[in-house]
């Protein structure tokens, strides 16, 4: 466990130094568009055996009411997620996955020194794993979600920390149907 920690505290450090080239201008809650890079840690729960993946994803956010043409609140927010990694334990093995969120900010404005903007979402995907476990019954998954976080600031830079509660089966589309039950960390930046 400590050594997936390692790995994602490098990675996110590596990503993190690059946030000064790739950003021009601080972006802001309310820009049309926004996108960033982010790397997820994820360990499995309610299962015989536990497993560790390790991804890195890209996304894109929109303004919702500009995506679904029908009023929505100034803070909500439209997420498209695009992430592959791999499992890093018990076996070494390929997921990924294309996800859509739903972002509610709580807050309009940051708080404080560091303007600490929580937010709450949550959406629905589709995965494949190159795995499956006893029962999963396929590779192939859809994959709803649910999480809160927060964008924060620092140095110019906006960041973001997110926990989510991440489900992969097939929906009943084949008759085994065990579910995978992730608890996520996702750390990233905007650029």
């Amino acid at each position: 466990m400590l050594s997936n920690f390692r790995t994602i505290l490098v990675t996110t450090l590596l990503l993190l130094s690059v946030v000064p080239c790739l950003s021009a201008e601080e972006p802001s809650l309310y820009d049309p568009n926004r996108y960033g890079l982010m790397v997820i840690g994820s360990n499995s729960y309610s299962m015989e055996e536990t497993i560790n993946v390790v991804r890195l994803a890209g996304f894109a956010s929109f303004d919702y009411d500009k995506i679904w043409r029908h009023w929505a609140p100034d803070n909500l927010r439209w997420k498209v997620e695009l992430n592959t990694g791999l499992t890093v334990n018990p076996f070494v093995r390929s997921m990924s996955s294309l996800v859509m969120i739903a972002q509610l900010y709580i807050v309009r404005e940051g708080w404080g020194a560091l303007k600490i903007r929580p937010f709450i979402e949550g959406g629905v995907g589709c995965s494949y794993a190159d795995f499956r476990v006893r029962k999963q019954g396929s590779r192939s998954m859809f994959n709803p979600q649910f999480g809160a976080g927060t964008d924060f600031t620092i140095a110019d830079q906006d960041l973001f920390l997110i926990v989510r509660q991440d489900h992969f089966s097939n929906g009943g589309l084949k008759e085994e149907n065990r579910g995978l039950n992730f608890l996520s960390v996702y750390i990233g930046f905007y650029f």
